[in-house]
């Protein structure tokens, strides 16, 4: 059998990203990295995702050989620090969320700061796509020129207009006039209890009460939101390197 290699990193992406959701991206990372991607294979994951991906119905040599791919896809994605992003539907763009996103309640989700500033003009663009548990994605018409934006459509992926910015990791075309941004995106919010809910929508994230700086080739840009009557949290820096905390 002839191993298709969309089939594999599109099961790899999912086993990552499942997997990411009950121990956190950085834990994934590192056991995938220390196993060599054997924890995938080993860990217990729902049936529904082998309905999804029916690699039950190989032959039991073929089965191996696949799994053997999969584990080396999320072990060389790791590695590289290349995002696992699964296969990305212009479909999904358009309307904003994925199938498997689709029933997602995003109501609890809507605590907004009062205002907010950055310290630079950011470019307002693109709309959201939220593929949970893969990572979420931005649909542009045009690239932006620099690697931080604020997302300009909220309202389609989640019911409701915020605040919502994305760090650029990775950009490619879905169609003629439909491209894709990839990163982690920055969430604001009240508190860290608010901010664990968004686990369950978004994972490739980072989320912060009083701001955070990034370092860009453009320089230093710094965010910074007011809530009202929310207790003050903590800022933060982000060096680290983002592509490592995708997968």
């Amino acid at each position: 059998m002839e191993i298709d290699a969309q089939a594999v990193h599109a099961l790899a992406a999912d086993m990552f990203w499942l997997f990411a959701q009950e121990v956190g991206v950085a834990e994934a990372n590192r056991r995938v990295l220390d196993s060599e991607g054997v924890c995938l294979l080993e860990h217990r994951f729902d049936n529904e995702l082998f309905l999804k991906h029916p690699i039950m119905d190989l032959a039991d040599e073929d089965r191996l050989r696949f799994l053997h791919a999969v584990a080396r896809e999320a072990t060389t994605a790791c590695e590289e620090e290349r995002n696992l992003l699964g296969i990305i539907y212009l479909e999904d763009l358009v309307a904003g969320r994925s199938p498997d996103a689709g029933g997602i309640d995003t109501a609890s989700l809507k605590i907004t700061p009062s205002s907010w500033r950055s310290s630079h003009p950011l470019e307002r663009t693109g709309s959201l796509c939220i593929r949970h548990p893969l990572p979420a994605l931005v649909a542009v018409s045009s690239l932006p020129e620099r690697r931080l934006i604020e997302v300009a459509d909220t309202q389609t992926a989640l019911g409701f207009q915020m605040p919502l910015f994305l760090q650029i990791t990775d950009a490619g075309q879905a169609s003629a006039d439909t491209y894709f941004l990839a990163g982690y995106f920055v969430i604001p919010v009240p508190n860290a209890q608010q901010g664990d809910r968004w686990n369950g929508a978004i994972l490739n994230s980072l989320r912060t009460v009083s701001g955070m700086t990034f370092q860009t080739p453009e320089g230093e840009i710094e965010l910074a939101f007011d809530w009202d009557n929310a207790p003050a949290g903590t800022k933060r820096t982000v060096f680290q390197s983002l592509k490592r905390l995708l997968g």
